[in-house]
């Protein structure tokens, strides 16, 4: 490869790590790091005009918080390699975010188990429940989340999929296929807890004077 290909390649990956940031503020960082540099200098190694020496790429390559390499790499091998480091590091933020989020949901749903818990043993809870809204909330785990993230994104990624499938639908699909009916009775023996039995209303005390709420006058008829 010619000397003055690398120059270009290098002004290449110069201008795509340089990104939003202006020539002048990375000439002006530059000359704080004792390099006679100004906008024209970066314009000109950009263009593939003006060779980068070594020992400004080892400050230019920390101006751009990048590996000396990223700038002397071939354009597409320089691109694979920026868009793996940037996707690797996305993909381990968002998995903080996802690990975080499903813990706060996890806790909270051992807390609803909890409330249930002490909701089955109440008389006359079991009357006042929404067993439908219950019924909701136990489907959904982390299993069934996961699952109908995968679900959603493999469609987004196949085209024929995308235009075919509903993404309401898909989760509704899934959900129905997973789905948890609350039913206090069986919750209370899942749970070993005791069968609560509603009171029974009191029978009827007889009337003074009266056998069985009869008149003794008629009995003795």
């Amino acid at each position: 490869m010619a000397a003055d290909e690398r120059d270009v390649h290098v002004g290449q990956n110069l201008t795509k790590h340089r990104g939003i940031r202006s020539q002048k503020a990375l000439a002006d960082w530059m000359r704080k790091r004792g390099w006679k540099w100004s906008q024209a200098t970066v314009w000109s190694i950009e263009k593939g005009e003006r060779p980068l020496k070594f020992v400004e790429a080892v400050d230019l390559a920390e101006a751009l918080d990048i590996r000396i390499e990223d700038l002397l790499q071939e354009p597409e091998l320089a691109t694979a390699t920026r868009d793996v480091s940037a996707r690797t590091r996305q993909t381990l933020a968002l998995a903080e975010q996802a690990t975080e989020a499903l813990i706060e949901f996890e806790r909270e749903r051992r807390n609803l188990d909890d409330a249930i818990d002490t909701g089955v043993r109440l008389p006359g809870w079991d009357r006042m429940a929404d067993h439908n809204q219950i019924s909701s909330a136990l489907t959904y785990t982390t299993e069934v989340i996961a699952d109908m993230a995968r679900s959603q994104v493999e469609r987004e990624r196949d085209p024929l999929l995308a235009r075919k499938s509903d993404p309401e639908r898909v989760k509704q699909i899934i959900l129905e296929r997973e789905q948890v009916w609350f039913i206090p009775d069986q919750w209370r023996a899942k749970r070993g807890l005791p069968l609560r039995e509603d009171p029974q209303e009191p029978p009827d005390t007889p009337q003074e004077g009266t056998t069985d709420g009869v008149d003794q006058e008629e009995t003795e008829r």
